[in-house]
């Protein structure tokens, strides 16, 4: 088996992902995160609940395990996922009771995923492209710009809040195993595309504004976390082109008005100046970060 023979004494990458580990493991858990990081870093379909030297058992394990989660309940799993339900369920209620309270409350509970997902923070490159890509990371940054504003506006708050709901839904499933929150799971992608379609409403900043629910410097805030956003979440851009050619069918319409025509074209070029768009959208999901500015 592959697994047994990879170089674990030797492998730098290795022991970065220990040492980001919090809290540090006892020694009865490093089998658990050794099979963690080799079906993260070095072969995807590895099963995660096999066990070295006992081959009927992993027959069994490979009968068991189709829902293809990543994790291993034993106690201590257990503890983290109960954990874990505990704190967004809490955030996700206080989203109804009190908004404000909330963010804070989901502010927390991001910065838990995170660690827990990702390892302690590290101020170095390596981490942030680690980070870069995790939907963790980006509710975390938009959560943080609610806090400095003390944002009212629930609009906004939203597309965090499907996250969060999902989050719970993927936890409970990992204990329960109920068809109920597999059939939710199910529709996670298309519930979570058009929430970043709401998420890519710049006029939602302008009401919070008009309301005296949001600053005006939050708008300039705001527009920087969806340009972000744009680069580093494939579905951001995906909403973005839908929508863009959408207008351009409008436009070209025979039946369309010249002054439709007009605001449709104003809004194009407000878009790309907005996310400053090249000819051809590269797939790349790292482009132009240090630019986003």
């Amino acid at each position: 088996m592959e697994f047994i023979r990879y170089d674990w004494d030797n492998s730098e990458e290795w022991k970065n992902y220990l040492e980001n580990i919090f809290p540090p493991p006892p020694q009865s858990r490093i089998l658990y995160y050794k099979k963690k990081f080799y079906k993260l870093k070095v072969d995807p379909n590895f099963d995660v609940n096999y066990i070295p030297g006992n081959n009927n058992l992993n027959q069994r394990n490979d009968e068991r395990n189709n829902n293809n989660n990543n994790y291993n309940n034993n106690n201590g799993d257990v503890i983290f996922i109960y954990t874990d339900i505990i704190l967004s369920v809490t955030s996700f209620l206080s989203f109804f009771i009190h908004y404000p309270t909330s963010i804070k409350l989901l502010l927390g509970y991001y910065i838990h995923n995170l660690i827990k997902n990702e390892g302690v923070p590290k101020l170095n490159q390596q981490y942030f492209n680690k980070i870069i890509n995790s939907e963790s990371f980006s509710c975390l940054i938009l959560l943080i710009l609610l806090c400095i504003d003390n944002s009212h506006n629930i609009f906004i708050g939203i597309p965090i809040l499907f996250n969060t709901f999902f989050f719970i839904c993927k936890e409970s499933n990992v204990l329960i195993h109920n068809f109920i929150f597999s059939k939710i799971l199910s529709f996670k992608d298309i519930i979570l595309r058009y929430a970043n379609f709401f998420e890519m409403n710049i006029f939602i900043t302008i009401y919070g504004y008009w309301f005296k629910k949001n600053s005006f410097y939050f708008i300039f805030l705001y527009i920087q976390y969806i340009k972000f956003r744009f680069y580093v979440n494939q579905n951001i851009r995906d909403g973005y082109l839908t929508i863009n050619n959408y207008l351009n069918r409008i436009k070209t319409s025979q039946t369309s008005p010249l002054l439709l025509k007009h605001i449709i074209q104003t809004c194009q070029n407000l878009g790309n100046l907005i996310f400053n768009l090249p000819s051809s959208i590269a797939a790349n999901t790292n482009i132009a970060i240090c630019n986003i500015f």
